[in-house]
């Protein structure tokens, strides 16, 4: 049980994943990569109250002379950090960024902390939280490598200093 309720063992989960992408529809490869390799590392540890977690990403994006794009290499990280209160409120706070790494241009970071609050009705089970979370984007979206498609409550603008609020509901089997 990696929640982390008070009372808890601690435990630590460190993974981590590899994945590589081969594109040959022609068609696709003039304005999009014609392969990419992607490498993820994340860690884990709770216990008696708290829990954090960490997950890192870089991916290489390699494309076709057609598609007249240098090949670039963006990465990105985010982290959560909460602390148990009794056994069904968990708030935390997180922190998003995403870096263009190398890609040619002026590209600001995508840089996003938050805080949030879950609520877990059953205190033996996780597969049911209820989560308010609030995010803040400083930068302008635009500019930064991040598809502006509104799943991240942060919607494409030429203004920064964007502000979210999101209302989850989550359940498991």
């Amino acid at each position: 049980d990696m929640l982390g309720r008070k009372g808890r063992d601690f435990g630590m989960l460190v993974g981590f994943g590899a994945g590589q992408l081969f594109r040959h529809d022609q068609q696709a490869i003039k304005t999009s990569s014609t392969s990419a390799s992607q490498f993820n590392l994340d860690f884990t540890a709770s216990g008696n109250g708290f829990q954090f977690f960490a997950q890192g990403s870089i991916t290489n994006l390699h494309f076709d002379s057609v598609a007249n794009t240098p090949n670039y290499s963006p990465f990105g990280a985010y982290a959560t950090m909460g602390y148990w209160m009794g056994d069904k409120w968990f708030p935390y706070a997180r922190f998003d960024y995403v870096s263009a790494g190398n890609k040619a241009g002026n590209w600001d970071d995508y840089v996003s902390p938050g805080v949030g609050v879950s609520y877990y009705p059953f205190s033996w089970s996780n597969r049911i939280r209820m989560t308010v979370e609030y995010n803040y984007l400083g930068s302008t979206l635009n500019n930064t490598i991040v598809t502006p498609d509104g799943q991240l409550g942060i919607v494409e603008s030429k203004y920064g200093g964007q502000q979210s609020v999101r209302f989850q509901l989550q359940f498991g089997f």
